[in-house]
């Protein structure tokens, strides 16, 4: 999960999908179907929430105000199939924990 200064973002790998959840409502107030099958890792980046997708191995990019995915990374700059990502944007870098891993990894888009 992650936090974009008002929100609180999920993944519901279950369902399939990223839950938008309201601090001051105390509730769930969007849900988003993920583009892959298996969300797991979610970022903020400043400006739009980021997933990875264990399912797929892929990196996605939800964006403007109807919440639509509107990018993948490239499969050169990141694919992880089978495997559980999580995902992290310090305010200028991306990391990554890879599966199994004990050591955050930092990588940049091509």
């Amino acid at each position: 999960m992650c936090f974009d200064g008002r929100y609180v973002w999920i993944a519901d790998r279950d369902a399939g999908r990223i839950d938008r959840f309201d601090p001051e409502q105390e509730a769930i107030t969007r849900s988003i179907q993920a583009p892959g099958f298996s969300p797991f890792g979610v970022a903020w980046d400043g400006r739009y929430v980021w997933v990875t997708d264990g399912g797929t191995g892929r990196m996605y990019r939800l964006s403007g105000s109807r919440l639509k995915w509107s990018a993948t990374v490239d499969t050169d700059s990141y694919f992880f199939r089978d495997g559980d990502v999580l995902l992290l944007h310090d305010g200028q870098s991306w990391w990554y924990l890879p599966p199994n891993g004990k050591q955050g990894v930092e990588f940049r888009f091509n």
